[in-house]
């Protein structure tokens, strides 16, 4: 659904009517969402719903408050307010507009994500655990394998930014934690991530090279 939220950036002791709105495009329902409710329970799924939802605001350049959430989600503050203590303790932080300013420098929710692929969590697993989507992970892998590619190849940061189209920020994260989990617990995890990529530019090569004989 498109709703109508504060811009990022604005304070948080600001009236609504003072400030800058955006429209957002929020997935309140996913096929995901049911199966999680399923396995684990209506508690996981709506954690999984809030966490989605208030990313995806916050990637369009909004934010959500509690009370958005509330609203959207047709739960009470409360609950709402319960679920984001429990996201907080699992390491997953919220960027709603209340609590902008809590999130500080740390890894980005793309970073988050490609951790928990490194250490061998499945897209399901990821799906219950973060509320992002299967299409949203594989992207941030592709991303994220596309980057450390270039960067053992040693490409200037400036050509991995073009050829990826990720900003410097991310390539920095990505390749970052490259370097962190390139270990002997984590290697064969972090090879069989960058195998598919690097076949398919292998591939490419090929192909490039013969087209031009």
């Amino acid at each position: 659904m498109v709703r109508q939220v504060v811009r990022r950036g604005e304070k948080s002791g600001k009236r609504i009517s003072e400030c800058r709105l955006v429209s957002v495009v929020l997935t309140l329902d996913c096929a995901e969402d049911v199966k999680i409710a399923e396995d684990r329970g209506i508690q996981q799924a709506r954690e999984t719903k809030i966490h989605r939802i208030a990313w995806e605001a916050f990637n369009q350049g909004g934010t959500l408050s509690q009370e958005d959430i509330s609203d959207l989600l047709l739960i009470s503050p409360k609950t709402v307010k319960r679920a984001c203590i429990r996201l907080k303790e699992r390491g997953l932080y919220l960027p709603t507009r209340g609590n902008i300013d809590d999130i500080g420098p740390g890894i980005s929710h793309k970073s988050k994500i490609i951790e928990l692929l490194i250490k061998g969590y499945t897209y399901s697993e990821i799906v219950a655990y973060t509320g992002h989507c299967i299409e949203s992970i594989r992207r941030y892998e592709d991303g994220f394998v596309k980057a450390v590619y270039y960067h053992i190849q040693k490409k200037p940061l400036n050509t991995i930014r073009i050829l990826t189209n990720l900003s410097e920020k991310v390539i920095k994260e990505y390749t970052a934690l490259y370097h962190k989990y390139d270990t002997d617990e984590y290697r064969s995890s972090l090879v069989k991530m960058l195998a598919r990529f690097h076949r398919f530019m292998t591939e490419g090569e090929k192909k490039g090279g013969s087209d031009d004989k």
